[in-house]
């Protein structure tokens, strides 16, 4: 003679959180093929993903550095940033021929002198800004980076350029170069 199983509903317990209730039993099966049918209330992760990104802006405003710093402090920041990246020979002479000048309490700005430069400063400057702020204590620095429209500055000439610049300047370079048959290879 077959039975026709028994349904079984499950008793669901609210815990309250205060000190003096006391806490209740787990709710307890005989069957535990029966407790598979039942179903988990809906829990969405995303409101509370949502409240952790809000307390996480919330705690980036409320430590946000802003220590005062004088030009000598950020070329000398600037320097240390170049010594730490030894190896990144193209930033490092661009960042040498191209220093900082201040455009604003912590706005700065640098003239670079080709394409490739700026696109490499452009590249460089979230990990350089990142890298300033931190040795200066203030998360209110910003660059603008220029492109030099005008005659390249001496120190970025090759050596025509500083040759023909020499003999323009001293006439005794030239005939100097002419006496000894001199020139550049």
């Amino acid at each position: 003679q077959a039975t026709a199983p028994v349904a079984h509903t499950p008793t669901i317990h609210r815990v309250v959180s205060t000190p003096s209730a006391p806490t209740p039993p787990p709710p307890t099966a005989t069957n535990h093929n029966r407790i598979s049918g039942l179903k988990a209330p809906k829990l969405s992760l995303k409101s509370g993903l949502q409240k952790s990104e809000e307390n996480a802006k919330e705690k980036i405003v409320k430590t946000n550095r802003n220590n005062p710093f004088s030009d000598e402090d950020i070329i000398n920041a600037w320097n240390a940033y170049i010594s730490s990246h030894p190896t990144e020979h193209i930033l490092i002479n661009t960042m040498r021929s191209s220093r900082p000048t201040r455009v604003d309490n912590f706005h700065f700005a640098i003239s670079v002198e080709n394409p490739g430069q700026l696109d490499l400063m452009n590249n460089a400057m979230t990990d350089i800004i990142a890298n300033l702020s931190n040795q200066l204590s203030n998360d209110f620095i910003s660059f603008e980076i220029n492109l030099n429209q005008g005659e390249a500055s001496p120190h970025v000439w090759n050596a025509r350029e500083v040759l023909a610049h020499m003999i323009e300047d001293s006439p005794n370079m030239k005939k100097f170069i002419e006496q000894f048959n001199l020139s550049i290879s």
